[in-house]
C-alpha cells in the first residue's frame, strides 16, 4: 500500500504584525508555558482598581493613578505626592485672589513652567520624571496640569490628535484649549507668541477647535492613561516587545475602552509575530486567547486570535504530517492528542487524529 503523503499547512501572520528573530525556542525571559503566561498577564491589582474608580476620580486618586502609570514603585509614591501638593499648594496661594475664573485658570500654565516644568523632551512621558528632572512632553505636561487644574476645582477634559494630546477647561459655559507644552498655550488660537514657538518647539501642529476630524475629546483617565501608552510605543521602538505588552495590559486594566483594547491588541501582534518567527506557536496562542479575555471580541483582537489558532493548528499539524508520513504514528498522534488539549474542537486537527496507519 502507497504512504499516504499529507500536505503541509502554511504559517500566517496578522497584519501589522513586526519580524522577530528567526530560532526555536522562545527568547530569554519570555514565558515558556501557558502556566507562565498566564501569570505575567494577569491584571495587575494597583490597575484594577484605578479601572474600578468612576470618573471623576479623586484629586488624590488621580494623581495616584498617573504615578502608578509612571512607574513609581509603592514606596515612593508619598514623596511624588508630596512634591506636586507642594507646587499645587503654591500656586494656590498665588492665584486664588484672581476673582475671574478664566485668569485664574489661565495663571496656572505659566505658573507651572516657572515651577515644574523645564524643558520640552519628546520621550519625557512620565509624572515622576517631571518631578525628577523638570523635562516633559505633551502627555506628562496635560496630567500634571490637570491635577494642578483641581486646586480650583475647574472642569477638564483630554484631546488627542494622531500624535499630540493636550487639555481643554470649560470656563463660563465655553471650552478653551490649553496647550501645556508652551508657556503661551493657554487659549493658543488667540496668542502670537505661541503660534511662533509651538512647533519649533515640539515639532507639532495646534489642531484648533474646527478641525473636528483630527481631534478627539478623552476624559482625564483616558489622558493619564496615554502615560502607558507612550511607554508602550518606546518599548516596541526598542524592540522589547514583551515589556511593551505588560503595559498594554495596564492600560487596558487601568483605562478601559476602544482605544486601549486596539492598543493591546496591536502591541500583542509584536509578541505574537516574534514568538512565531521563533517556532512558539503555543506561546503565540496563550497571549492571543488572553487578550481576548481582555479585550473581548473586538476586530482586531479577533483577528489576532484568529492568526493564532491558524498558525498553532498548522504548526501542530505540519509535525503530525512529518511524523505520519516518517510512519511514526505513535507520535503522530501524540502530536495531535497534545494540540486538541488546547483546541478540542478544531476541524483540522480531529481529521488529524482521524486519519488511519496505511
Amino acid at each position: 500500500m502507497n504512504l499516504v503523503i499529507l500536505a503541509a499547512l502554511v504559517v500566517s501572520s496578522a497584519t501589522g504584525q513586526a519580524r522577530g528573530v528567526a530560532t526555536t525556542a522562545a527568547p530569554v525571559g519570555y514565558p515558556r508555558s501557558t502556566g507562565e503566561w498566564a501569570a505575567f498577564l494577569a491584571p495587575d491589582p494597583r490597575f484594577m482598581e484605578i479601572g474600578s474608580i468612576p470618573e471623576p476620580m479623586p484629586t488624590r486618586k488621580l494623581a495616584e493613578a498617573g504615578l502608578v502609570a509612571s512607574g513609581v514603585p509603592t514606596e515612593r509614591m508619598e514623596y511624588y505626592i508630596g512634591r506636586l501638593w507642594e507646587t499645587f499648594e503654591a500656586l494656590r496661594t498665588r492665584s486664588e485672589r484672581i476673582q475671574d475664573p478664566a485668569l485664574r485658570a489661565e495663571s496656572i500654565l505659566p505658573f507651572l513652567h516657572r515651577s515644574l516644568f523645564k524643558k520640552y523632551q519628546a520621550d519625557m512621558t512620565t509624572v515622576d520624571a517631571v518631578v525628577d528632572t523638570g523635562y516633559f512632553n505633551c502627555v506628562s505636561s496635560a496630567v500634571v496640569y490637570l491635577l494642578a487644574a483641581r486646586v480650583f476645582v475647574l472642569p477638564m477634559k483630554g484631546v488627542q490628535t494622531p500624535d499630540h494630546a493636550f487639555c481643554v477647561l470649560t470656563v463660563g459655559g465655553r471650552d478653551i484649549d490649553v496647550e501645556t507644552t508652551n508657556p503661551f498655550g493657554f487659549d493658543p488660537g488667540t496668542s502670537k507668541r505661541f503660534i511662533s514657538s509651538f512647533t519649533k518647539t515640539t515639532q507639532f501642529s495646534y489642531v484648533p477647535p474646527g478641525d473636528y476630524a483630527r481631534r478627539k475629546t478623552i476624559t482625564e483617565k483616558d489622558l493619564v492613561g496615554l502615560i502607558l501608552h507612550n511607554r508602550a510605543v518606546e518599548m516596541n521602538r526598542q524592540g522589547k516587545y514583551l515589556e511593551a505588552l505588560r503595559l498594554a495590559v495596564d492600560r487596558t486594566t487601568g483605562f478601559p475602552g476602544p482605544d486601549s483594547y486596539d492598543f493591546l491588541a496591536d502591541t500583542a501582534s509584536n509578541v505574537c509575530a516574534d514568538l512565531d518567527q521563533r517556532g512558539d506557536m503555543s506561546g503565540s496562542l496563550a497571549v492571543a486567547e488572553h487578550v481576548l479575555a481582555l479585550a473581548g471580541a473586538r476586530p482586531k483582537v479577533q483577528e489576532l486570535h484568529r492568526v493564532a489558532v491558524y498558525n498553532f493548528v498548522a504548526d501542530a499539524h505540519n509535525r503530525f504530517a512529518g511524523y505520519y508520513n516518517a510512519r511514526d504514528y505513535a507520535r503522530a498522534h501524540a502530536v495531535v492528542e497534545e494540540a486538541l488539549r488546547r483546541l478540542p474542537d478544531d476541524p483540522t486537527l480531529l481529521q488529524d487524529l482521524s486519519a488511519r496507519q496505511p
